[in-house]
């Protein structure tokens, strides 16, 4: 990091975003911003408890956990109770190996940072922390196309149309659907045991029997 960074980074502080600094200084010792530079995203779970991972204890720093008249429970950096989205931060500390953030937290950061110049590669790496974090809270609520991976057929919806259970809209045209093997259009159909035919008539008998489930 330069010394105009760290210039720009002192005076940003007393303008945006202050919680989550506050309580990073609380834990490391160490200025709060100057620690989110030295973080890295390992993982990030929803709806876990602290029961459901003991195999994390020792590993987590003990400001992230609490306990009260309902039981134990996950705190963010920030102070923040409750926290069920989850954020493992990887940090070099001779006490624990992660910090646990909450996803809002860092959403909050990310939207403070357009207020800071002159740290753009800070900047993207928050970006990208979010961006990680809302692509894997899709994952939780949407399946993927069968097609083209994206994470676009809602799980908790059951849709009109069959076929729009496994492809998503773009790979369906009305009633035809993309194949996963060359992308051409066919017309949606199903097997003799009645399930959808994911492959084109070609593919499919130009594939292996081990190739086509």
């Amino acid at each position: 990091m330069t010394n105009n960074e760290i210039v720009e980074i002192a005076k940003a502080t007393s303008e945006v975003y202050t919680r989550l600094t506050r309580g990073l200084e609380h834990i490391t010792g160490k200025n709060g911003w100057m620690v989110l530079f030295e973080m890295e995203l390992a993982s990030y779970v929803k709806a876990k408890t602290p029961d459901d991972l003991l195999e994390m204890e020792g590993r987590v720093c003990k400001d992230n956990l609490a306990e009260d008249e309902q039981g134990k429970y996950f705190k963010c950096a920030c102070g923040k109770n409750h926290i069920h989205r989850l954020t493992f931060m990887e940090y070099d500390h001779p006490d624990f190996e992660y910090i646990i953030l909450g996803a809002e937290c860092i959403k909050t950061t990310d939207d403070f940072m357009a207020k800071i110049s002159g740290i753009e590669n800070f900047k993207e790496k928050v970006k990208k922390w979010y961006k990680y974090i809302k692509d894997e809270e899709r994952k939780l609520t949407h399946n993927a196309c069968i097609a083209c991976g994206k994470y676009d057929i809602q799980k908790k919806y059951k849709y009109k149309k069959e076929w729009r259970n496994l492809w998503c809209r773009d790979c369906c045209i009305y009633d035809r659907v993309k194949c996963v093997c060359c992308g051409d259009y066919r017309d949606f159909k199903k097997d003799w045991k009645g399930n959808a035919m994911r492959y084109c008539p070609p593919c499919y008998f130009s594939s292996t029997p081990s190739a086509v489930p």
